[in-house]
C-alpha cells in the first residue's frame, strides 16, 4: 500500500494512515461510503503498481457504494 503511493492518501473525511497504511482512519465525519470508495481507490492503486488483488479483511454491512438500498 506505503509502495503505491497511498499512505495519506485522503477522501472527504477518510484517510489511509501514513504510520500503518494498511488501517483508514475517520477524521471526524467521513462516512460508511467514504471509507468503502477509499478502501477500493487503494486496492485499485494496488493493483495497478503492484499488480496484487487486496481483499477486505473485515465484514463489512449494508449497501455497496452506488447501490440502490433496498426495501
Amino acid at each position: 500500500i506505503r509502495d503505491s503511493g497511498c499512505a495519506g492518501l485522503v477522501l472527504g473525511q477518510a484517510q489511509v494512515s501514513e504510520l500503518h497504511p494498511n488501517f483508514l482512519i475517520n477524521n471526524g465525519e467521513a462516512s460508511a461510503a467514504h471509507l468503502e470508495a477509499l478502501g477500493l481507490e487503494v486496492a485499485k492503486r494496488v493493483k495497478n503498481s503492484c499488480g496484487i488483488s487486496l481483499q477486505w479483511e473485515i465484514i463489512r454491512l449494508g449497501n455497496e457504494v452506488g447501490e440502490t438500498p433496498k426495501n
